[in-house]
């Protein structure tokens, strides 16, 4: 007991950090036969469960909810219109467009976002504290760094997923137009043309999202509104165009079939003109690894072997 009142803030640093790891080493433990147990009741009882999330999600999952859900009670404090609102608000939409990555919801990743930054923040004191760089920075400023770098990835993961999900869209949309087009043409109506053209496509990300869509309006919705709410979920300006188009010739009584051709082929043609946008942003992008990199190394490769000559000689 006297030894633990003579150490000094360093040591109880280290303590404290060795005794979070075990208690979350003991947690994941825990979660993992929890699991384990829940898959085996499911195969028992001939229930079907989809594992979305990865091991580590998994395990981390509960504890994640419930900072999440703490952090909406402590800020949010029913206001539907306040900051906090707005920032769950753009946090679910960013979900949605990514296409619900890891099966969390907004108020989960939330939680994720503060688990990541207090884990982070404490490795950071712990190498703050092996290196011996008191002098420079201090200890809160070292959890502050770690924890704002965690943050940012975390926070950039979302948007590599919601883009890598947008360009696949972009990517297959004019494909999907071509096919739902012949469908109609050949005598189908929407539902149908739309439910041979998810079979055609798969489970590629537009494929899901035409997929919810029919179940949607198999469910009884409205056909604008299943538009509507597909180009909400994609957040991809060509799917906006689309949708846009398509709820204006059902409005006015127009077929539907002319139009998606024309969309289509305006679609095609919004991807050449991308591709040669970016063909055309390479040589820019390739300038600085050129002076960097490249350049340098040829001319050391050139004049060394003359540099060494001539003082050598």
């Amino acid at each position: 007991m006297q030894g633990l009142l003579v150490m000094n803030r360093y040591e109880w640093v280290i303590v404290c950090s060795v005794a979070g790891c075990v208690g979350c080493a003991t947690f994941v433990v825990m979660e993992m036969i929890r699991h384990a147990r829940m898959v085996h009741d499911a195969a028992r009882s001939e229930v079907v469960l989809t594992d979305t999330t990865s091991g580590m999600i998994r395990s981390f999952l509960p504890l994640a909810r419930t900072l999440g859900l703490g952090v909406r009670v402590l800020l949010g404090r029913g206001k539907k219109n306040g900051l906090y609102a707005t920032v769950h608000y753009s946090i679910q939409r960013k979900l949605f467009s990514a296409g619900n990555p890891q099966g969390i919801n907004a108020d989960e990743y939330v939680g994720f976002g503060l688990l990541w930054g207090f884990g982070a923040g404490l490795i950071g004191v712990v190498f703050h504290l092996l290196l011996e760089m008191e002098e420079m920075v201090d200890l809160y400023t070292a959890f502050l760094i770690w924890a704002l770098m965690a943050l940012i990835m975390w926070r950039s993961w979302l948007s590599r997923k919601k883009e890598e999900r947008q360009g696949s869209i972009r990517k297959t949309l004019p494909f999907s137009l071509d096919l739902l087009t012949l469908s109609m043409e050949a005598g189908l109506d929407f539902t149908a043309a739309l439910r041979r053209m998810v079979r055609k496509i798969g489970k590629s990300p537009l494929g899901q999202e035409f997929s919810l869509m029919l179940h949607e309006i198999q469910l009884g919705k409205s056909r604008s509104q299943a538009l509507r709410d597909f180009a909400t979920r994609a957040d991809v300006p060509e799917v906006r165009s689309v949708v846009a188009s398509l709820i204006q010739a059902e409005e006015l009584g127009a077929s539907l079939g002319p139009i998606l051709r024309i969309q289509a082929a305006q679609q095609r043609e919004r991807r050449s003109q991308r591709a040669e946008e970016k063909a055309m942003k390479a040589p820019v992008k390739m300038l600085f690894p050129l002076t960097v990199f490249i350049f340098p190394t040829v001319l050391i490769m050139i004049f060394t072997p003359i540099a060494l000559r001539v003082f050598g000689s």
